[in-house]
Protein backbone atom coordinates (compact mmCIF):
# COMPACT_ATOMS: atom_id res chain seq x y z
CA UNK A 1 0.00 0.00 0.00
CA UNK A 2 2.79 2.55 0.65
CA UNK A 3 4.25 1.74 -2.30
CA UNK A 4 1.11 2.54 -3.82
CA UNK A 5 0.75 5.80 -2.28
CA UNK A 6 3.93 7.01 -3.17
CA UNK A 7 3.66 6.21 -7.07
CA UNK A 8 0.06 8.50 -6.36
CA UNK A 9 1.83 11.11 -4.91
CA UNK A 10 4.61 11.26 -7.65
CA UNK A 11 2.04 11.47 -10.66
CA UNK A 12 0.16 13.84 -8.97
CA UNK A 13 2.97 16.25 -8.60
CA UNK A 14 3.57 15.73 -11.57
CA UNK A 15 0.68 16.92 -12.75
CA UNK A 16 0.34 19.54 -10.24
CA UNK A 17 -3.02 18.86 -8.85
CA UNK A 18 -3.00 20.08 -5.10
CA UNK A 19 -5.96 18.30 -4.30
CA UNK A 20 -4.54 14.84 -5.46
CA UNK A 21 -1.01 15.63 -4.09
CA UNK A 22 -3.08 16.50 -0.69
CA UNK A 23 -5.12 13.34 -0.53
CA UNK A 24 -1.98 11.25 -1.64
CA UNK A 25 -0.02 12.37 1.08
CA UNK A 26 -2.79 11.90 3.68
CA UNK A 27 -3.32 8.36 2.92
CA UNK A 28 0.39 7.80 3.14
CA UNK A 29 0.77 9.46 6.32
CA UNK A 30 -2.24 7.44 7.63
CA UNK A 31 -0.68 4.21 6.58
CA UNK A 32 2.56 5.32 8.44
CA UNK A 33 0.14 6.15 11.24
CA UNK A 34 -0.97 2.91 11.36
CA UNK A 35 1.51 -0.22 10.54
CA UNK A 36 4.59 2.17 11.46
CA UNK A 37 7.35 3.03 11.98
CA UNK A 38 5.87 5.66 13.66
CA UNK A 39 9.04 8.09 13.44
CA UNK A 40 8.02 7.95 9.45
CA UNK A 41 4.36 9.75 10.30
CA UNK A 42 5.80 12.21 12.85
CA UNK A 43 8.87 13.05 10.11
CA UNK A 44 6.56 13.18 7.55
CA UNK A 45 3.89 16.01 9.27
CA UNK A 46 5.19 19.07 7.96
CA UNK A 47 4.97 18.20 4.07
CA UNK A 48 1.49 16.78 4.63
CA UNK A 49 0.34 20.18 6.93
CA UNK A 50 1.84 21.90 4.16
CA UNK A 51 0.43 20.21 1.27
CA UNK A 52 -3.67 20.08 2.70
CA UNK A 53 -3.05 24.09 3.10
CA UNK A 54 -1.97 24.24 -0.39
CA UNK A 55 -5.14 22.31 -1.24
CA UNK A 56 -7.37 24.31 0.49
CA UNK A 57 -10.20 21.77 1.33
CA UNK A 58 -12.06 21.43 4.14
CA UNK A 59 -12.90 17.70 4.08
CA UNK A 60 -9.12 16.92 3.67
CA UNK A 61 -8.19 18.90 6.59
CA UNK A 62 -10.50 17.03 8.53
CA UNK A 63 -9.38 14.05 7.50
CA UNK A 64 -5.99 15.31 7.92
CA UNK A 65 -6.53 15.99 11.37
CA UNK A 66 -8.64 12.45 12.24
CA UNK A 67 -5.04 10.55 10.61
CA UNK A 68 -2.81 12.89 13.13
CA UNK A 69 -4.98 11.85 15.94
CA UNK A 70 -4.14 8.18 15.30
CA UNK A 71 -0.71 9.19 15.25
CA UNK A 72 -0.75 11.15 18.79
CA UNK A 73 -3.60 8.05 20.43
CA UNK A 74 -0.52 5.47 19.54
CA UNK A 75 2.03 7.65 21.19
CA UNK A 76 0.01 7.74 24.21
CA UNK A 77 -1.24 10.99 23.69
CA UNK A 78 -4.54 10.56 24.18
CA UNK A 79 -5.67 14.49 24.91
CA UNK A 80 -4.06 15.86 22.11
CA UNK A 81 -5.78 13.16 19.80
CA UNK A 82 -8.69 13.96 21.14
CA UNK A 83 -8.07 17.94 20.42
CA UNK A 84 -7.57 16.80 16.68
CA UNK A 85 -11.07 15.10 17.00
CA UNK A 86 -12.91 18.16 17.90
CA UNK A 87 -11.17 20.02 15.29
CA UNK A 88 -11.84 17.91 12.55
CA UNK A 89 -15.82 17.54 13.53
CA UNK A 90 -16.26 21.49 14.15
CA UNK A 91 -15.02 21.35 9.89
CA UNK A 92 -17.67 19.02 9.23
CA UNK A 93 -20.50 21.08 10.83
CA UNK A 94 -19.84 23.47 8.28
CA UNK A 95 -19.35 21.15 5.63
CA UNK A 96 -20.62 17.66 6.29
CA UNK A 97 -19.65 14.96 4.82
CA UNK A 98 -21.03 11.40 5.54
CA UNK A 99 -17.91 9.32 5.56
CA UNK A 100 -15.58 11.55 7.33
CA UNK A 101 -18.11 12.15 10.21
CA UNK A 102 -18.67 8.22 10.63
CA UNK A 103 -14.54 7.75 10.70
CA UNK A 104 -14.28 10.45 13.59
CA UNK A 105 -16.89 9.21 15.31
CA UNK A 106 -15.07 5.78 15.04
CA UNK A 107 -11.83 7.21 15.73
CA UNK A 108 -14.13 8.57 19.34
CA UNK A 109 -14.55 4.94 19.72
CA UNK A 110 -11.16 4.07 19.86
CA UNK A 111 -10.18 6.74 22.20
CA UNK A 112 -12.89 5.63 24.62
CA UNK A 113 -11.66 2.29 25.05
CA UNK A 114 -7.86 3.49 25.52
CA UNK A 115 -9.57 5.46 28.51
CA UNK A 116 -11.62 2.42 29.76
CA UNK A 117 -15.00 4.48 28.85
CA UNK A 118 -16.92 1.89 27.30
CA UNK A 119 -20.13 3.43 27.65
CA UNK A 120 -19.24 6.28 25.69
CA UNK A 121 -17.77 4.08 23.07
CA UNK A 122 -21.05 1.85 22.35
CA UNK A 123 -22.72 5.92 21.92
CA UNK A 124 -19.73 6.99 19.19
CA UNK A 125 -20.04 3.38 17.48
CA UNK A 126 -23.89 3.39 17.62
CA UNK A 127 -23.85 7.40 16.13
CA UNK A 128 -21.05 5.50 13.44
CA UNK A 129 -23.51 2.73 12.41
CA UNK A 130 -26.74 5.44 12.09
CA UNK A 131 -24.15 6.57 9.28
CA UNK A 132 -24.40 3.36 7.15
CA UNK A 133 -27.20 4.44 5.24
CA UNK A 134 -25.36 7.52 4.15
CA UNK A 135 -21.91 6.51 3.79
CA UNK A 136 -21.89 2.93 3.05
CA UNK A 137 -21.63 -0.12 4.76
CA UNK A 138 -17.66 -0.40 4.45
CA UNK A 139 -17.11 0.38 7.91
CA UNK A 140 -19.77 -1.56 9.24
CA UNK A 141 -17.43 -4.97 10.22
CA UNK A 142 -15.21 -2.78 11.71
CA UNK A 143 -17.83 -1.29 13.85
CA UNK A 144 -19.56 -4.27 14.53
CA UNK A 145 -16.28 -6.15 16.18
CA UNK A 146 -16.30 -2.92 18.31
CA UNK A 147 -19.54 -2.88 19.57
CA UNK A 148 -18.88 -6.72 20.71
CA UNK A 149 -15.26 -5.62 22.48
CA UNK A 150 -17.43 -3.19 23.87
CA UNK A 151 -20.63 -5.45 25.08
CA UNK A 152 -17.96 -8.14 25.99
CA UNK A 153 -16.11 -5.86 28.22
CA UNK A 154 -19.19 -4.53 30.13
CA UNK A 155 -21.06 -8.34 30.42
CA UNK A 156 -23.11 -8.15 27.41
CA UNK A 157 -22.09 -11.77 26.24
CA UNK A 158 -24.85 -13.03 24.03
CA UNK A 159 -25.38 -9.84 21.72
CA UNK A 160 -21.08 -9.68 21.64
CA UNK A 161 -21.49 -13.42 20.65
CA UNK A 162 -23.58 -12.75 17.92
CA UNK A 163 -21.74 -9.70 16.88
CA UNK A 164 -18.35 -11.54 16.47
CA UNK A 165 -19.72 -14.44 14.77
CA UNK A 166 -20.95 -12.94 12.26
CA UNK A 167 -17.99 -10.47 11.99
CA UNK A 168 -15.80 -13.62 11.60
CA UNK A 169 -16.89 -15.15 8.28
CA UNK A 170 -15.43 -11.59 7.08
CA UNK A 171 -13.69 -11.90 3.34
CA UNK A 172 -11.14 -10.13 4.85
CA UNK A 173 -8.60 -11.37 7.27
CA UNK A 174 -8.07 -8.98 9.67
CA UNK A 175 -11.14 -8.25 10.45
CA UNK A 176 -12.02 -12.07 10.85
CA UNK A 177 -8.71 -11.94 13.14
CA UNK A 178 -9.88 -9.08 15.11
CA UNK A 179 -13.52 -10.77 15.50
CA UNK A 180 -12.27 -14.41 16.58
CA UNK A 181 -9.72 -12.88 19.05
CA UNK A 182 -12.44 -11.64 20.41
CA UNK A 183 -14.64 -14.82 20.48
CA UNK A 184 -11.71 -16.31 22.63
CA UNK A 185 -12.05 -13.97 25.13
CA UNK A 186 -15.73 -14.17 25.02
CA UNK A 187 -15.68 -18.04 25.35
CA UNK A 188 -12.54 -17.63 28.77
CA UNK A 189 -14.59 -15.22 30.26
CA UNK A 190 -17.48 -17.23 30.30
CA UNK A 191 -15.42 -20.24 30.75
CA UNK A 192 -16.35 -22.53 27.11
CA UNK A 193 -12.73 -23.22 27.68
CA UNK A 194 -13.10 -25.85 24.42
CA UNK A 195 -14.66 -23.52 22.14
CA UNK A 196 -12.06 -21.12 23.42
CA UNK A 197 -9.43 -23.34 22.61
CA UNK A 198 -10.70 -24.00 19.16
CA UNK A 199 -10.99 -20.23 18.25
CA UNK A 200 -7.47 -19.51 19.46
CA UNK A 201 -6.04 -22.38 17.18
CA UNK A 202 -8.34 -20.44 14.25
CA UNK A 203 -6.76 -17.18 15.20
CA UNK A 204 -2.98 -18.87 15.06
CA UNK A 205 -3.88 -19.91 11.65
CA UNK A 206 -4.63 -16.87 10.38
CA UNK A 207 -1.86 -15.19 12.21
CA UNK A 208 0.62 -17.14 10.80
CA UNK A 209 0.82 -14.94 7.65
CA UNK A 210 3.46 -12.09 9.45
CA UNK A 211 1.79 -9.55 7.12
CA UNK A 212 -1.58 -9.86 8.36
CA UNK A 213 -0.52 -10.23 12.11
CA UNK A 214 1.43 -6.81 11.92
CA UNK A 215 -0.83 -5.05 10.55
CA UNK A 216 -4.36 -6.50 13.33
CA UNK A 217 -1.60 -4.83 16.02
CA UNK A 218 -1.47 -2.14 14.18
CA UNK A 219 -5.03 -0.71 13.63
CA UNK A 220 -7.08 0.95 16.01
CA UNK A 221 -9.37 -1.45 16.62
Amino acid sequence: AQRHFQISLQHAKEARHGRQIGWSYIWLFRTFAELGPADRAAGMLAEVRSAVTRAGDTHLSAYMHDSIALMEASAGRILEARRHLRIGASMLERFPNAWLQQRLFLSRSFLDFLDCRYEDALRNLRHARELCDLAGAGLLPIIECNEAHALTITGNFASAERRLRKVAESDSPQIALGALEGLARLYLVTERLSECEKTLADCASLAADLKISFAFAGRWS
